[in-house]
C-alpha cells in the first residue's frame, strides 16, 4: 500500500495539540504520499499506519526499506531526528474513546517539553531512534498475530436451505488460501460455504448478530 497521510478526525487530534498537518484537513481524505520529498515541509514526522502496532510498523518500514532511501534521509525532519512512530491500531486506527489519547500522542511527540506528560511516550509511541529497542525488548509483542483458521471446514457440509453444500477439494492450508476460497464462495453466490469458512468465533458471532 502506497504512504498516506491523515484526515478526517485525526486532523482534529493534531489540531488539538497544537499543531496543523501538511497534508490532510479536518473532515478531509487521507492524500496518497507519492513520494517522501512530500514531507519536506513537516517539523515532525509521525508514523502510525492503520491498524498496525509499533512492532508491525517496524517490520514494514523494514521491508518498504523506506528509510534507507536517499529521498528519505534528505528531509528535514529526518535529519533533524524528528520522527516519531506510534501505535496505529490502539489510536489511530477508529475515532472512538481512544481520541483524547491519540491527540496526547501528538502532543508529546511535537513538543519536547511535553514528552512523557500524559504518559504515553515508551508506551504509545517512540521516536524512530527508539524504534529497535522497543521492539527488541523483552516482552515485546510479536508484529503479526496467528491467524485461527476454522478447523476441517473445507470438507464439513453447510445446511442450506432443503440441502447441503460442500467445500469438496478446496485448499485452505494457508491464511492466503482460506481467504481466496471464502471470496470465490461469495463471488459464486455459495455463501453458505462462504460462512462455513469463518472460524468457529466467527460464526457464533455472526450469527448472533443475524438474531
Amino acid at each position: 500500500a502506497p504512504l498516506m497521510g491523515s484526515g478526517y478526525w485525526i486532523a482534529e487530534c493534531v489540531q488539538a495539540a497544537g499543531c496543523s498537518m501538511v497534508h490532510g484537513t479536518k473532515g478531509g481524505h487521507s492524500r496518497v504520499i507519492e513520494r517522501a520529498s512530500m514531507l519536506a515541509d513537516a517539523d515532525l514526522i509521525l508514523l502510525a499506519p492503520c491498524g498496525f502496532s509499533l512492532e508491525r510498523t517496524r517490520a514494514e518500514l523494514s521491508s518498504l526499506q523506506l528509510l534507507q532511501s536517499d529521498e528519505w534521509r534528505a528531509l528535514p525532519a529526518v535529519r533533524s531526528g524528528a520522527v516519531a512512530v506510534a501505535d496505529g491500531n490502539l489510536y489511530f486506527n477508529r475515532s472512538s474513546c481512544g481520541v483524547v489519547e491519540a491527540a496526547e500522542i501528538v502532543a508529546e511527540a511535537a513538543h519536547p517539553e511535553l514528552r512523557g506528560l500524559f504518559g504515553h511516550h515508551g508506551r504509545h509511541w517512540v521516536s524512530l531512534s527508539e524504534l529497535d529497542a522497543f521492539c527488541d525488548r523483552d516482552g515485546a509483542a510479536s508484529p503479526t498475530k496467528p491467524v485461527a483458521l476454522a478447523s476441517g471446514v473445507a470438507a464439513a457440509a453447510v445446511e442450506n436451505g432443503g440441502g447441503a453444500a460442500k467445500l469438496r477439494g478446496t485448499d485452505t492450508a494457508t491464511p492466503s488460501a482460506h481467504v481466496d476460497a471464502q471470496l470465490k464462495a461469495l463471488s459464486d453466490g455459495d455463501f453458505a460455504s462462504a460462512f462455513a469458512l469463518n472460524s468457529a468465533a466467527n460464526r457464533t458471532r455472526l450469527s448472533g448478530a443475524a438474531n
